[in-house]
């Protein structure tokens, strides 16, 4: 879906938030593999989604799912919500994200 929204001008920034949800949806389930190919995946069909807030907030939440420092994990939340506040569908994929990696 996110590469058919790549193709039009219009729709590219939405393309972001499809890759974004992929990826915390395969950590939902807890698929760190899955997670990290769709994010490799994600750079390789938008290059510029490498440089965007949700790609530096996925590799927070990966460092802290290694880490497994769930400080670390709501610091990169707290800091992703006050640049970016997350609606409710993002805030329930965080927290399952949460229950069950850390």
């Amino acid at each position: 879906m996110a590469t058919k929204y790549l193709q039009t001008p219009l729709l590219k920034q939405s393309a972001k938030d499809y890759f974004f949800k992929a990826v915390l949806s395969y950590l939902t389930i807890g698929d760190m593999v899955g997670a990290k190919n769709c994010l490799g995946n994600a750079g390789i069909e938008d290059p510029g989604f490498e440089q965007s807030r949700q790609y530096t907030f996925l590799e927070a939440v990966f460092d802290s799912i290694e880490a497994s420092d769930s400080n670390m994990f709501i610091t990169a939340v707290q800091s992703h919500n006050k640049i970016m506040p997350m609606d409710k569908v993002l805030n329930s994929l965080v927290a399952q994200v949460r229950m069950e990696n850390l």
